[in-house]
């Protein structure tokens, strides 16, 4: 008989009781499901259109990835991949 062991969730980062402005650029992460389960991402987005819009995450659950935050600009990356 095996037992199914529940995957735990990936550490809190602490971004979803901050404020945006509080975390440096670097270490913002819109991947991490915290900001979508308290319906707190909306002030990340905004700074990251207003500061960052082509944003790199170095660090997240899912690995490295690019955020890119401007309709104009993932119109572009869509049509010219």
């Amino acid at each position: 008989m095996s037992e199914t062991v529940a995957a735990s969730p990936p550490p809190s980062k602490g971004q979803a009781g901050a404020d945006s402005h509080s975390i440096p650029l670097e270490r913002i992460d819109v991947a991490d499901s915290e900001l979508f389960e308290t319906d707190t991402l909306w002030g990340y987005f905004e700074r990251l259109r207003r500061e960052d819009p082509v944003h790199y995450c170095a660090q997240s659950e899912f690995g490295p990835y690019w955020s890119v935050t401007r309709y104009d600009d993932v119109v572009h990356v869509e049509k010219h991949p």
